[in-house]
C-alpha cells in the first residue's frame, strides 16, 4: 500500500511521482505494483489500483467570501479546539512602554513557543540525517483546513496558535517563503483580511532573517488589537497618517516612514477604497524597490532578499531585514507590527532592558545606513542610455531614499 498525491482522475496507466510533486486532492491507491527508478524518487510502472470510498477523502472546501468565510473561520477553529486537532497555548500578556518613544507594546510569554519546533534548518544543525523536513501544508490536514482560496491557494488555521482566529493562506503547490508575493497572492491575503468584522493583519515574512518558520510559501492572518487594552497596531497607523500628511502624498504613493527608528516604506490607501489586486500587486512591488536598495541590492535583477511586509485595509509595510536576531529573541512581521512573543523570563527581560524598537533597528535597517547604502547603489548603476524599464525604476528607488532628510530619528512618538 502506498498513498500517491495528484489530481483528481478516473483512468490512470503510468503515474511519476517526485518529491514534492503534491497537491490538494489525496486519493489512496490499493494493490499498487511499482519499480523505482533506479537513483531517482519516482516511481514507474503503476499496473493496479483501487480507489477508496469518496467519505474517505479529504473534502475541499470551495471558496467563500465575507461574512460566509469569517463564519468558516470561527466554525473550524472551534471545532479543532475542541476535538484536540489544535491548541491554543496560555500566554501571559504585558503591555510595555517603549523607553525612548513612548509607544505601547504588547508583550507575551508563551511557553508554546519554547516547545515549538522549526522546519528551517539552521547553521548548527546535525547534518546526519538525511531525511526531508515533513511539509505541514502539502497536504494540509484536513481539521486545520478552512476552505480553497482560488485554484492557487489554501486557507487553514495556525495548528499551535497563541491568538484566536491566527489563520494562514497556503500556496497549493510548493513555492518557495523567499518568492516575492504575487497578485494572486496578495488577492487571497485580501479576501482574508476583508472576511474579519473588525480590524486585522496580514504578514508575510519573506527570506531567511525574517524569522519565516516555514520554507513553503505562506502569509499569515490574525485580528486586531493585540490585547484588549491595546489600540489596533495603532502606533504604526500613527506613524503612517503622520507621514503621508507631512509629505503631502496622495493615496497609493510609497514613501519612507520617517516616524519611526527603523528603515521602512508603505503605501496608505484611499478610505473606503478597495484597491485592486493588479494594483496591490504593483505598489508592492515598488515598496520592494526601496527596501533592496536600502540593502544596498542595485542590480535590478535581485530582489530584497529578507523582509517583513504588513498589510491592513488601510495601508500596506514592507520593512527590510538584515537579522533574524536582536540579541537571543528571533523577530518576525508580528513584532514590527506591535507585539513581541517570548519564549521565556530571560527573553523578557532584554526586550524590557533593550526596549522594543531598539531590537526592531537592530534586525532591520537604521534609516543612516539605509540612506548611504542608496547612494552606493545609485553610484554603481551605470548611465547608460539603453537601461531597460526595470533599471529605471530601481534608479529612481534609490534616488528617493538616497535623497531622505534625516530628522532627529528616535526622539518622536510615533
Amino acid at each position: 500500500k502506498m498513498q500517491i498525491a495528484c489530481q483528481s482522475f478516473h483512468k490512470v496507466k503510468t503515474v511519476s511521482l517526485k518529491d514534492n510533486s503534491f497537491s490538494n486532492n489525496i486519493l489512496s491507491l490499493k494493490k499498487i505494483n511499482f519499480t523505482r527508478i533506479p537513483n531517482s524518487g519516482s516511481f514507474r510502472s503503476i499496473k493496479q489500483f483501487s480507489l477508496p470510498s469518496s467519505s474517505s477523502l479529504p473534502k475541499m472546501i470551495p471558496c467563500q467570501v465575507g461574512p460566509k468565510l469569517w463564519s468558516s473561520i470561527q466554525e473550524t477553529y472551534h471545532r479543532a479546539e475542541k476535538n484536540k486537532n489544535s491548541f491554543k497555548f496560555d500566554t501571559k500578556v504585558e503591555v510595555l512602554e517603549d523607553p525612548h518613544n513612548r509607544v505601547d507594546f504588547v508583550l507575551r510569554i508563551s511557553t508554546a513557543l519554547k516547545a515549538k519546533k522549526t522546519n528551517i534548518s539552521s547553521s548548527t544543525t546535525s547534518t546526519a540525517s538525511t531525511a526531508p523536513p515533513k511539509n505541514p501544508f502539502l497536504p494540509p490536514e484536513p481539521e486545520l483546513l478552512i476552505c480553497q482560496l482560488g485554484d492557487q491557494h489554501n486557507l487553514i488555521l495556525n495548528k499551535f496558535n497563541v491568538v484566536p482566529y491566527h489563520v494562514i493562506i497556503t500556496t497549493t503547490e510548493f513555492r518557495s517563503q523567499e518568492e516575492p508575493l504575487h497578485v494572486a497572492d496578495l488577492k487571497a491575503l485580501w479576501q482574508v483580511l476583508e472576511a474579519f468584522p473588525g480590524d486585522a493583519v496580514g504578514f508575510y515574512n519573506c527570506g531567511q532573517n525574517s524569522g519565516r518558520s516555514q520554507p513553503h510559501k505562506h502569509m499569515q492572518a490574525v485580528p486586531l488589537p493585540f490585547s484588549a487594552e491595546f489600540p489596533s497596531a495603532g502606533h504604526l497607523h500613527r506613524a503612517v497618517d503622520r507621514d503621508s500628511v507631512e509629505y503631502g502624498l496622495p493615496y497609493n504613493t510609497p514613501f519612507a516612514v520617517q516616524s519611526l527608528p527603523y528603515c521602512c516604506f508603505a503605501v496608505k490607501f484611499k478610505p473606503g477604497e478597495r484597491p485592486s489586486p493588479e494594483a496591490l500587486g504593483q505598489l508592492f512591488h515598488r515598496l520592494r524597490l526601496r527596501a533592496a536598495v536600502s540593502l544596498h541590492k542595485s542590480d535590478s535583477t535581485r530582489d530584497c532578499s529578507s523582509y517583513n511586509f504588513l498589510l491592513t485595509r488601510r495601508f500596506m509595510m514592507l520593512v527590510p531585514r538584515r537579522s533574524e536576531f536582536a540579541g537571543p529573541v528571533a523577530l518576525n512581521s508580528l513584532q514590527y507590527a506591535g507585539t513581541f512573543f517570548v519564549r521565556n523570563e530571560e527573553e523578557l527581560q532584554y526586550v524590557k532592558r533593550t526596549g522594543p524598537f531598539s531590537m526592531l533597528v537592530q534586525a532591520g535597517v537604521d534609516w543612516p545606513t539605509a540612506m548611504q547604502n542608496a547612494q552606493v547603489a545609485l553610484k554603481e548603476m551605470s548611465e547608460g542610455d539603453s537601461e531597460g524599464k526595470a533599471e529605471q525604476e530601481t534608479r529612481e528607488a534609490a534616488k528617493e531614499v538616497a535623497g531622505l532628510r534625516l530628522k532627529r530619528l528616535g526622539m518622536r512618538k510615533p
